[in-house]
């Protein structure tokens, strides 16, 4: 029985100090034939493919005044959102008086709100605020108007 278990341990070892020198002198086996075509398949086609749309994001601009109907004294508030570093100019035009021009920038925020008191001087009446936001995607403008009531 020991015989036996030594001609086993022998074999064992002979396989394992072969199996290096006999793997690296062995070459890969042939591709399977096939018995009703030419061989093996071709290898796969690269299939082009198309790049990804790109699409530009669009400054969405918005102006907003309130209150709309406003006393003598009274704060009003507009806020402008539009893109970044985009230029704004305001002009704010009561009854009966010479407009007044304002000119901002937009900053990394992109809003900018401005607040300010309606002048005791101020006729009553309808009054307007035109804004112009000049920017990336070309100029927008847009007029508000609003009632001085008292």
């Amino acid at each position: 029985m020991s015989l036996r278990l030594a001609s086993i341990a022998a074999f064992v070892a002979m396989a394992f100090a072969t199996q290096g020198v006999m793997a690296s002198s062995i070459p890969p086996p042939d591709p399977p034939t096939c018995s009703w075509c030419d061989g093996p398949p071709p290898p796969p086609l690269l299939v082009p493919t198309v790049a990804p749309t790109e699409v530009t994001p669009i400054s969405i601009i918005s102006v907003k005044l309130s209150p709309t109907h406003l006393q003598r004294g009274q704060v009003a508030t507009l806020k402008i959102m539009a893109g970044a570093e985009d230029e704004v100019t305001t002009v704010v035009q009561y009854r009966d008086s010479k407009p007044k021009t304002y000119k901002t920038q937009i900053g990394d925020s992109r809003v900018v709100t401005k607040s300010w008191k309606i002048p005791s001087s101020a006729s009553t009446g309808k009054a307007q605020i035109k804004v112009t936001v000049n920017g990336a995607d070309g100029p927008y403008s847009t007029t508000i108007s609003f009632e001085i009531v008292k």
